[in-house]
């Protein structure tokens, strides 16, 4: 799992920090940077938008409104799976959560957003699944050239 914020350097493609204004590698200067989104509305419109998509069918998003962040929980079909697996529920788990990686991966890309995992819930002797809670950050104004 992601838990820090990196952009590709649109001149060497490689992965540098979310908050760098020039790249560590080849010295290029660059142009956005994200900032956190607060605004509950759009947080809506972003948890909809990776439930309708993106998301795999084990995997439902919300948005926390007292945290503002958006909160990814297993469905209850995963729970149920996970919970009465004996032998294979490290790999079920594994699994779902690769499947969640994966997607949202992809829902960054197309969207031009970035999602930070900020905290794991504890995992609960019913559900077995951690529950993700995610910042969500979009692309900041284009910065001047020099």
């Amino acid at each position: 799992m992601r838990t820090g914020l990196v952009m590709k350097c649109p001149n060497c493609l490689r992965d540098v920090p979310e908050d760098a204004l020039f790249c560590p590698y080849c010295g290029f200067r660059l142009e956005f940077s994200f900032i956190e989104v607060n605004d509950l509305g759009e947080l809506e419109k972003i948890a909809s938008t990776l439930n309708r998509r993106f998301l795999p069918g084990d995997w439902k998003c919300i948005v926390d409104v007292k945290k503002r962040r958006l909160l990814f929980a297993p469905n209850p079909k995963a729970i149920f799976l996970a919970g009465f697996a004996k032998r294979s529920r490290a790999t079920i788990i594994t699994t779902l959560t690769l499947a969640l990686d994966e997607a949202l991966r992809h829902a960054e890309e197309e969207l031009g957003i970035k999602l930070q995992l900020v905290e794991m819930s504890k995992i609960s002797y019913l559900t077995r699944i951690p529950y993700l809670y995610y910042k969500v950050f979009t692309k900041q104004k284009e910065r001047q050239k020099p």
